[in-house]
């Protein structure tokens, strides 16, 4: 498998994915019960690119 992007690269590209979902209910634009699905998508965003970096 050729890679496509370097290691840092592939981890700040996690880390802003993890950031949007929190930074959407932290200030009330998605409402706080909505939170728990919030993290499953920030965890399933970046776990892959996460393990691969």
């Amino acid at each position: 498998m050729r890679v496509v992007l370097r290691p840092v690269a592939l981890g700040f590209l996690a880390l802003a994915l993890a950031t949007i979902p929190f930074t959407a209910v932290q200030p009330g634009r998605v409402a706080a019960t909505e939170g728990r699905a919030a993290a499953v998508g920030a965890i399933a965003a970046t776990m892959p690119l996460q393990l691969r970096s």
